[in-house]
């Protein structure tokens, strides 16, 4: 990815594509997700090593914890647009209007009337 943004392609004749759109961006996340945990497994893995030994970071196991949390930061970043994106997709899908439905008379007053 250049950092530019990529068009994003007609599929109004697709009445799946939004469906395939937001499976795809379930997996992205779950992918995201994913690193993200292997990161913070990582940083946990470093801060205990060094607290058993009793022991600050070393420059290399600072570097590479920021760097760390940099990427994590980034793919919370990600994961808030993509969940963005996904909720604002459910709500076009979401009737403008809500139907009007005219309500029955009761039967005690079409009965009177038809008394009279």
């Amino acid at each position: 990815m250049n950092g530019s943004i990529e068009p994003v392609p007609d599929r109004s004749d697709d009445p799946g594509a939004s469906y395939k759109e937001l499976s795809n961006m379930s997996t992205q996340t779950e992918k995201l997700n994913k690193r993200k945990n292997e990161l913070l497994d990582q940083q946990t893995l470093v801060l205990n090593q060094a607290q058993e030994l009793k022991r600050k970071l070393t420059d290399i196991e600072e570097a590479a914890f920021t760097a760390a949390s940099a990427e994590i930061t980034d793919i919370e970043t990600s994961v808030a647009r993509f969940e963005a994106i996904a909720k604002s997709k459910s709500l076009i899908s979401l009737p403008t209007s809500l139907p009007v439905v005219a309500a029955e008379k009761s039967r005690k007053s079409i009965d009177r009337k038809s008394v009279v």
